[in-house]
């Protein structure tokens, strides 16, 4: 990552906010979190929402997981079946369950369709080789 781009901030909760304040959401958004989003997390998202009228939905996560590329296409299929969603908010690894998503491999395709990702990575430095 560009060294311009990154932020250090007081903890991942104050990062999620800022992100989600500063995103200018319209009323035909739609923020997608998971069965695995972390609750801090999943407040600010449903704040950011009620504020600008637009709407949350939650992927639920089929277990077991069996790859990577479970998880990613999961995740890309929801958002091509619903062109309105405009952020995908993710752990790196869950805090509830310690799935370890593939944020790369899962940024790289949700770019490829125009919806943006954030990353709630509280848990992943010590845990995870991270090359930012």
């Amino acid at each position: 990552a560009d060294p311009n781009n990154i932020a250090f901030v007081t903890n991942t909760t104050t990062g999620v906010n800022t992100v989600l304040k500063n995103l200018l959401l319209e009323p035909e958004d739609i923020l997608l979190l998971n069965s695995h989003t972390y609750g801090a997390c999943a407040k600010a998202v449903d704040c950011a929402v009620k504020r600008a009228g637009a709407d949350i939905m939650s992927l639920d996560i089929i277990l077991p997981i069996r790859s990577d590329d479970q998880l990613v296409e999961q995740l890309v299929e929801v958002c091509k079946r619903h062109a309105g969603i405009r952020l995908v908010i993710l752990d790196h690894i869950s805090s509830p369950s310690a799935i370890v998503f593939p944020v790369e491999k899962i940024i790289r395709e949700l770019h490829k369709l125009g919806v943006l990702v954030l990353v709630d990575g509280a848990h992943a430095p010590g845990q995870v080789e991270l090359n930012l």
